[in-house]
C-alpha cells in the first residue's frame, strides 16, 4: 500500500471517528506499539476537538491539550511515517 493510501484511510476513519460518527465500526488488529500510537493519537485530536466544540475551557486546558496531540502526531510520524493531519 503506497503512503498517501495510508494516510487517506487512516484520516478518513480518525475524522468519522472525532465527528462520532454512528455508522463507523471498524476493528484495528496488529503490532500493539502500532495500536498504542494510533490509539493516542485519535484520544489526543478528540479531546482538542471536545475541548474547542465546548467553547468554555481555559487557555492551559487547550495549551495542554495541543502539546498532547503534538506528541503524538510526530509518534505517528516516527511509527507510520505520516504526517498526522488532525
Amino acid at each position: 500500500m503506497s503512503k498517501k493510501s495510508k494516510e487517506t484511510i487512516i484520516h478518513s476513519i480518525a475524522s468519522r471517528y472525532l465527528l462520532e460518527d454512528s455508522n463507523l465500526n471498524i476493528e484495528i488488529s496488529g503490532n500493539e506499539n502500532k495500536i498504542k500510537v494510533l490509539q493516542e493519537a485519535l484520544e489526543s485530536s478528540k479531546l482538542v476537538y471536545e475541548i474547542l466544540k465546548n467553547k468554555n475551557y481555559t487557555n492551559t486546558e487547550l495549551n495542554e491539550a495541543i502539546e498532547r496531540k503534538n506528541i503524538a502526531a510526530e509518534n505517528i510520524k516516527k511509527t507510520f511515517n505520516i504526517d498526522w493531519m488532525l
